[in-house]
């Protein structure tokens, strides 16, 4: 017996192994396990994977990975996607507007920031993973300003692209 669950548009892998365990709970209660039970889980094309990439690469920016290592990862987890190098950059293009923009114009409302560069906060933010206001205020009172702020080619990309 071969049980098969497709991953839908959004669906996560929790949800997946959500329902597995149903099934599984399920056919147990009936009776129907048996030795040669086969459970197969598959997914659709990284259009459908798409609500499970993006928070997958969105959390591996904010984790300060390169582009090249998160497309890796998702190649890796999903093998099907057809995900690519310039899909992680726009990835990281959305999620600077969306996240980092707001947030570096607010420090520098809170005057925690000094004269550094806008892409020099976001490659701070990104590389010690701040997303929020107070999180990223307290971190920067404390922030020695006189250590260099390694900016990578893909923030300085983002930045600009802004």
């Amino acid at each position: 017996m071969a049980t098969i669950i497709t991953l839908s548009n959004g669906m996560t892998h929790k949800d997946a192994a959500d329902q597995l365990l149903a099934m599984l709970q399920s056919h147990i209660a009936e009776g129907k396990v048996t030795s040669d039970l086969t459970i197969e889980i598959k997914t659709k094309s990284d259009k459908a994977v798409g609500g499970s990439i993006k928070p997958l690469v969105e959390e591996r920016i904010k984790r300060g990975l390169s582009n090249a290592q998160i497309l890796k990862e998702v190649l890796e987890l999903h093998p099907e996607a057809k995900t690519s190098k310039a899909s992680v950059a726009w990835y990281r293009s959305q999620l600077s507007k969306k996240l980092y923009k707001p947030l570096v114009k607010d420090l520098r409302k809170a005057g925690v920031t000094k004269d550094l560069e806008d892409k020099e906060i976001v490659a701070v933010l990104q590389a010690n993973n701040l997303s929020d206001l107070e999180t990223a205020t307290k971190f920067f009172e404390t922030y020695d300003f006189d250590q260099s702020v390694e900016v990578t080619e893909e923030v300085e990309e983002t930045a600009e692209a802004e």
